[in-house]
């Protein structure tokens, strides 16, 4: 599809991303495309904060038995986005 043909609304979405990645602490303009990159255009595939660090793996996964508790680090990550970034 030519930049031509794309329909404004798709575009509307992806201005206000850039902006936010920017403003975080430790992500310049090279961290913050690969961020980008990683995640996607859709706004709507991580309904929470919580959600995309589990996806980049950086939340810690919490195990309990009885009086026992264990906190482990995400074996399953996406490798590439949790290298960008550490939050």
């Amino acid at each position: 599809m030519t930049p031509s043909r794309r329909s404004s609304g798709s575009s509307s979405k992806l201005t206000h991303k850039p902006a936010i990645l920017r403003s975080a602490p430790g992500l310049g303009p090279v961290l913050a495309a690969r961020v980008l990159g990683e995640i996607g255009d859709d706004p709507e595939r991580f309904t929470g904060s919580n959600n995309l660090r589990s996806y980049a793996g950086t939340a810690p996964v919490t195990m309990s038995s009885g009086r026992s508790h264990y906190v482990k680090a995400r074996k399953v990550r996406n490798k590439r986005l949790a290298d960008a970034c550490h939050w």
